[in-house]
């Protein structure tokens, strides 16, 4: 395996397969998810947040492969979030995870981002 040459994004060290020159608020999300990304650090979006946040926006089947840490959880956190009904109180959305550590991480992440009051479980 061949290591990427290693880039620094906001002080924090990131190979260059997650270095992208987009923005968020080009990726049609409504500006108070935009805004709550970058209220927890979130400020450029990775390759892969580029490609699948748009497609999954439109309601297609996607099966997004990409190595760990490169942003796959924040794809699908946002998916999830942006087409809620909050009038509704039925259950929406469900996301299964292989461990619980994983499901911990991916309802950490939503809590983080959803940017209004809702259950998330």
């Amino acid at each position: 395996m061949e290591f990427q040459e290693v880039i620094e994004i906001d002080d924090k060290p990131r190979t260059s397969d997650v270095k992208t020159d987009g923005s968020f608020e080009s990726l049609m999300i409504s500006p108070s998810t935009v805004a709550s990304l970058r209220n927890h650090g979130y400020r450029i979006p990775s390759p892969v947040q580029m490609k699948a946040i748009p497609t999954g926006l439109t309601g297609l089947d996607m099966l997004v492969q990409a190595k760990s840490g490169t942003g796959k959880t924040l794809v699908f956190s946002i998916l999830a979030i942006e087409n809620l009904n909050l009038q509704s109180n039925n259950v929406q959305k469900m996301i299964i995870a292989p461990t619980r550590e994983i499901a911990t991480q991916i309802k950490d992440t939503i809590k983080k981002i959803a940017h209004f009051k809702t259950r998330i479980a």
